[in-house]
């Protein structure tokens, strides 16, 4: 089998686990992915599929994806038994974000553009081995989310990164920031390509309230997003 592997963060190619494979008699390919740049990273991964290490003329004409690729990865990865692979733990500074963790019932109040008060539900768990906290919320009739969030912390870039998705836009917001301990808040800001500003604050009353607040300014310094929001622990 032709497996195409592409390394975890901050990896290396020619690891442990695709010497595995090797040893099995897998044909690996496992190039050399860049840590702080994802887009290039997929551009690295897509162009071994486009140069048709997965498509070449002695298979179907059918043409995999990327996404194929990494899951028949993680399916051979899963089933392999590669002893001495502990996973490092996650950094310490993941500890604060174990606060977030759990059903929240928040009140949400938008101030600007327009005034709107609704309430929704929240919940936030640990992934990806402890790595990030997963939210998801705005939950529909079906049970279905109208957002998530994913909140880290990045001890390359020593500094918390959360992204924020939503059904209604095709849009992610980043940010970055810091958490202040005597203030019990994470401050994260985002700086769009067409300029301005959104600061996002995160502060504990106390272990079963956090308020949350989001301002966002446009390039003339014009608050064009207001939204304030207190969510108190369910469980």
């Amino acid at each position: 089998m032709r497996i195409l592997f592409l390394h975890d963060w901050q990896s290396t190619p020619g690891g442990v686990k695709p010497t595995f494979l090797k040893s099995h008699g897998h044909e690996v390919i496992n190039p050399a992915l860049p840590d702080d740049d994802f887009d290039a990273a997929v551009c690295i991964g897509q162009a071994e599929c486009d140069l048709g290490f997965l498509n070449s003329q002695k298979e179907t004409a059918m043409k995999w994806s990327l996404a194929t690729t990494v899951f028949l990865i993680a399916a051979v990865l899963m089933h392999a038994d590669v002893r001495g692979q502990e996973p490092s733990a996650p950094p310490p500074e993941m500890k604060v974000l174990e606060r977030w963790l759990g059903t929240w019932k928040v009140e949400n109040i938008g101030k600007v553009p327009t005034e709107t008060r609704e309430t929704s539900i929240a919940k936030r768990e640990l992934v990806l081995g402890g790595r990030f906290v997963q939210e998801t919320g705005g939950f529909d009739d079906k049970g279905k989310p109208g957002y998530m969030s994913m909140l880290t912390y990045d001890p390359n870039k020593k500094t918390y990164r959360w992204w924020f998705f939503h059904s209604k836009s095709q849009a992610c917001m980043e940010s970055t920031g810091t958490w202040d301990e005597s203030s019990q808040t994470l401050t994260l800001m985002d700086r769009p390509a067409g300029g301005g500003a959104a600061v996002t604050t995160f502060q504990f009353r106390d272990e079963s309230t956090l308020d949350f607040s989001m301002v966002v300014k446009d390039a003339g310094r014009k608050v064009v997003f207001h939204m304030v929001a207190e969510a108190v622990r369910q469980r």
